[in-house]
């Protein structure tokens, strides 16, 4: 390639070929590198960094990059808001290298957004950096952090948290790929309250606050006219929080040109410190389209106009957590290839016993390899009022007009009973199905919060 190289130590998603190759195309001499006297960490936003640390060793790879590559990591880091970069001595077999290396001033340890720490062990593993490192990476422990220097070896195995459930036994017996029920089993749950319509700004913070001190994980909006619009909304949220993330659950891609959504995700994620998760759908109400001005495509249309978003998005913004929701076979399968989270509706696509059963299976199939990387979202869209034990079912009747009373308490997205039954039944629902993630409407928070204290 023309012009000069600059050498730049990965040690995060920037391992992954095919994410280097998006944000980063003149790119090219990956090689293993270590940096001495430093730790690696996973920081409150959900990404990793490096702090000074005597006597510790960070692994990753060292690139050649392009004047366009380098300007490019810097808009794609924040820098300076959210990264600087420096220039710092890294070792590779050639002996020692000055490179570029980002880093974050947040160093207080967290959990990664969703699907983030896959992608760097993918990369780590692809590089051939060393087992330990790798090791270390799969069983990353914010309470862990910072470790000794003899800790970036396998944690001994009395120090990892219990699997869940009816998973052990097939993964202790190696019957399930080992990397790949890790990842699923020992997933925590999530839970998010979506906020349709709101009263004032002071209504909403209050909101906001008292979700995220009731243990909710994620607010979310979603996107339809005649209801809150997405972006202020969260910002609004961001303005008053610090730990909840900020979800668009989900926005009509039909709606949106990439390029300025992707402005509109930069600037959020900005000003909520990386709190940002980003929900995509097709979209579905002709009347909103025609409302809108905006033809209405057909469905296929509407995939591919999904995909091409989703495509542009993750090459732009590839640690902000992607979720795609929907319930057809084109979807699902976009969802499983290009997306972090798996937005599942409990919907019936085939004549089939257990719909839930039979959509995670396809999901399983289509992503291959990224299953257990995966973060599978449910949609509730019906619990009981405190004291109550059947729910209101007006929003489910909604998606299914005709459905009894029966059926719509038969399907997935409904809960019911007292908040230990309802427990118990998402608990159920990580064991049978992998499932993790849960959102709720707004109305429900205060009997879900029961049933979030009993599975944390």
């Amino acid at each position: 390639m023309p012009g000069p190289r600059h050498p730049y130590f990965a040690y995060g998603s920037n391992l992954c070929v095919r994410q280097m190759a998006v944000r980063c195309p003149d790119a090219n001499d990956p090689r293993p590198a270590m940096l001495r006297d430093h730790a690696w960490l996973i920081n409150r936003r959900g990404v990793a960094t490096v702090k000074p640390l005597a006597g510790d060793q960070v692994h990753g790879v060292l690139w050649q990059i392009s004047d366009r590559d380098l300007a490019t990591l810097d808009s794609a880091e924040g820098v300076p808001v959210r990264y600087r970069r420096a220039r710092l001595t890294v070792h590779t077999d050639d002996g020692p290298s000055s490179a570029w290396v980002y880093l974050d001033h947040r160093v207080t340890p967290g959990r990664p957004r969703p699907g983030y720490l896959p992608r760097i062990i993918d990369g780590a593993v692809h590089h051939g950096l060393p087992q330990r490192w790798i090791d270390f990476l799969r069983r990353w422990d914010p309470a862990r952090c910072p470790r000794p220097v003899s800790s970036c070896w396998p944690v001994p195995s009395h120090s990892l948290p219990l699997w869940h459930g009816a998973w052990w036994p097939r993964l202790a017996s190696g019957e399930c790929p080992s990397i790949e029920r890790r990842l699923l089993v020992a997933r925590d749950f999530r839970f998010g309250l979506s906020v349709r319509f709101i009263k004032s700004r002071a209504a909403l913070q209050k909101k906001a606050k008292r979700a995220e001190d009731l243990g909710f994980d994620v607010l979310c909006v979603p996107d339809h006219l005649g209801a809150a619009a997405p972006f202020p909304t969260l910002t609004a949220v961001a303005m008053v929080t610090t730990k909840i993330r900020l979800a668009m659950y989900v926005l009509n891609a039909g709606f949106y040109q990439p390029a300025l959504l992707s402005r509109d995700i930069e600037a959020l994620d900005l000003l909520s410190d990386g709190r940002v998760e980003v929900g995509l759908g097709t979209g579905y109400a002709r009347e909103e389209f025609e409302a809108a001005e905006l033809p209405f495509p057909s469905a296929g249309a509407r995939v591919d106009h999904l995909e091409h978003v989703a495509v542009y998005l993750t090459g732009r913004h590839p640690a902000v957590p992607l979720l795609i929701a929907g319930s057809g076979d084109r979807v699902m399968t976009l969802a499983a290839r290009r997306a972090d989270i798996v937005g599942l509706t409990g919907a019936k696509v085939r004549d089939v016993e257990d719909p839930l059963a039979e959509r995670v299976e396809f999901v399983r199939h289509a992503a291959g390899d990224r299953f257990g990387s995966l973060e599978l979202n449910l949609a509730i869209t019906a619990v009981p009022a405190p004291g109550e034990r059947i729910p209101d079912f007006s929003l489910t009747r909604r998606y299914a007009p005709t459905a009894s009373d029966e059926e719509l308490l038969a399907m997935h997205s409904v809960l019911s009973g007292s908040p230990r039954e309802m427990a118990d039944t998402l608990s159920g629902y990580r064991e049978r199905y992998g499932v993790t993630s849960f959102t709720v409407q707004d109305s429900h928070v205060d009997n879900f919060a029961n049933v979030i204290a009993r599975l944390r």
